[in-house]
């Protein structure tokens, strides 16, 4: 199973440009990112949008925090990126036979909803400067 990288590149989009008093580029991003400036700004075009981040463009553009670190929660960049639950019921056909097939998704989602409203209520609680503030730890 493939997980969505944007919500860790979105995050550490965030950390690197806590660390800069001045305007970060795509390019200096993607580098730190290790992908390319393309998917750096399409990403923070989703953070800008949910003023995570201020965009300026043009030959001495770049990009910058809109408020604190401490400020920022996982939870906002995460519903920035209107990424999709991370448990997901299966789409398959129902064989009607089965007990089990037929109510299997129903069950589920329940359990699944309740997973997922658990890490939105951990990521509501982690801000970009305690990200920050572990890496600087274990620097």
């Amino acid at each position: 199973m493939a997980f969505d990288k944007k919500f860790a590149t979105g995050i550490h989009i965030a950390v690197v440009l806590s660390c800069f008093t001045k305007l970060a580029t795509s390019d200096l991003l993607a580098k730190s990112v290790a992908t390319n400036p393309g998917l750096i700004r399409r990403i923070a075009a989703k953070l800008h949008k949910a003023g995570i981040i201020k965009c300026y463009a043009g030959k001495n553009g770049g990009m910058e925090l809109s408020k604190a670190p401490e400020e920022i929660t996982l939870l906002e960049i995460y519903e920035a990126l209107s990424l999709t639950p991370v448990l997901k019921t299966s789409d398959r056909e129902v064989f009607s036979p089965c007990y089990i097939s037929c109510n299997i998704s129903h069950v589920l989602g329940g359990i699944f909803e309740e997973g997922e409203q658990a890490l939105k209520n951990t990521l509501a609680d982690k801000t970009i400067a305690d990200v920050k503030n572990k890496i600087e730890i274990i620097r």
